[in-house]
């Protein structure tokens, strides 16, 4: 696996968990979108793009829309005593392989970190350039 590009999109509040987001290509073939940047205690979490479903009837054991309260199979109330029901978010990639993942992780990080430093340089050239109109 080669990651062949990778785009990265600041979300502007660097004090909030979600840092970026990220878009990446492997093998000039595949291209992988939203994969998101979270800043935790310990440092940044690579996050796959992942979508909500929610939880299988516990009758029939039915997968339903997320937005479902009653079964589309068996007709019984989603969620149990829950309102609305319990979501569950699902990845829709994911790297197989331990490998894969730090490969991928390593890539995305550099790539953040060389964007935040572009984005500080561009961020200090525009508070340059407020500074010499003011004079």
């Amino acid at each position: 696996m080669v990651i062949t590009d990778v785009q990265i999109e600041l979300t502007g509040y660097q004090k909030e968990q979600l840092r970026a987001y990220c878009h990446i290509v492997i093998d000039d073939a595949i291209v992988i979108r939203d994969i998101r940047i979270l800043a935790l205690e310990k440092g940044f979490l690579v996050a796959m793009p992942n979508r909500r479903s929610a939880e299988p009837c516990a009758i029939c054991s039915a997968r339903n829309h997320f937005m479902a309260r009653f079964c589309s199979q068996c007709g019984q109330p989603l969620g149990g005593t829950e309102n609305p029901p319990r979501r569950i978010y699902r990845d829709i990639v994911h790297p197989i392989s331990a490998r894969a993942r730090r490969q991928l992780e390593a890539v995305v990080l550099a790539a953040y970190e060389k964007e935040l430093e572009a984005d500080r340089a561009r961020n200090a050239m525009a508070e340059g350039k407020e500074l010499r109109a003011t004079k």
